[in-house]
This record gives C-alpha cells, structure tokens and sequence, in this order.
C-alpha cells in the first residue's frame, strides 16, 4: 500500500473484471490467532511478517520481545537490519528497523510507508545500510545521464509510482521521532513463523 494522505480517497478492493473476483484475505491465521478481516474502518494496527507473508493485529499479538535482549538472532532469522546504531542522518539502515506496519483511523486512509521500510530493508541487504536516504521528493540523475535529468517526483516515484510524497514525509519523520525519542515502537515475535520479529 502507498503512502496517502489521510484524508484521500482509496478502496480497499480492486475491481473485478470477469476473469477475477474479490477475495477477501483473512489476517492472523495460522495459529490460535482470530481469523478475521483487517477492518481499515476502526482504530488499529496491523503488523507485516516478512517470512511468513501475512497480516497480523497488534492487539492479537501477545509475546512482546526487546530486539536488544535477541541481538543474537537477528543475524540468523535474517534480521540483521535491526541492529539500530545511532547515526547523525537518516540512513537506510534506521529506516529498515522501522516495523512494517499500517495503522487505521476512524474516516481516514490507512497511515503506512511499508513500500519504503520494504526499500530500505532491500538496501542494507545489498551493503547501502549506512547510506543517507535521499529526500523523497529529490531529483536523482538518472544512471548515465548529466545532473538534472533526473525524475523530477523522486526516486520514491520510481519504486512506487503512487505515493504521496507529503503523506511519505510526514509518516516517516513521524516514526523516527518515535524510534529515536522513546524506547521505539513496541516489538513482537510472529505467533506463525516463531523467527521473526514485528
């Protein structure tokens, strides 16, 4: 899901045209969790298993962890980017520990920025982890190309064509502040995998 603005106009479900219909996916299966829809239309949150590749509601979630307490096995449930270190700037590596997440209010369009926590988590991976994350809305020269050629939207245009780059913004300093100015988001251990933490 793209970052929106909380007050756009979004739907929940495609289309369907006569070669597909709409199903609708249950979250918080596979285990003794509660088996129902995610209801974007009441307070909430939902937490993203990597692995596992489901949904999960936070208030379904019960084994909270402290990722300092398993800095052991982040390295072998493929988490390595969780290891936070301060840092001066905003890295890739400080966006990837951010919990994929989407949260719910009342009248509004769901609050996330899982296409650039999933982005950053793909930059550590290929070694950029300690790379200052561009302004969202700056130009990047395109490969090859002389400087101001680039996409004038940013280079989160070009990994997901339709995001807001304000909501983008403002969501992300918005979980930063968090991270950075408290003991960061609550933390989870997925209740299907067991190896993966929310």
């Amino acid at each position: 899901m793209a970052p929106m603005d909380f007050n756009d106009l979004w739907a929940r479900y495609s289309v369907p045209d006569k070669n597909t219909d709409i199903t609708l996916d249950l979250i918080c299966t596979g285990g003794p969790q509660c088996n129902q829809l995610w209801d974007p239309s009441n307070w909430g949150q939902i937490r993203w298993c990597r692995p596992c590749e489901k949904w999960f509601h936070a208030r379904c979630l019960t084994h909270r962890v402290d990722v300092a307490a398993l800095e052991t096995l982040l390295d072998v449930w493929g988490q390595g980017y969780l290891k936070l270190y301060p840092m001066p700037k905003t890295t890739w590596a400080e966006v990837a520990a951010l919990p994929i997440r989407r949260r719910t209010f009342p009248g509004e369009a769901p609050e996330t920025i899982e296409v650039l926590i999933q982005h950053a988590i793909e930059q550590v991976e290929a070694g950029k982890g300690a790379e200052q994350v561009p302004d969202v809305g700056k130009r990047v020269p395109a490969p090859g190309k002389r400087r101001g050629t680039g996409n004038a939207c940013g280079w989160l245009r070009d990994i997901c064509p339709e995001a807001g780059l304000r909501p983008a913004k403002v969501i992300l300093n918005k979980n930063l502040r968090q991270l950075r100015n408290t003991d960061g988001p609550r933390r989870f251990l997925c209740p299907n995998c067991k190896a993966q933490i929310l």
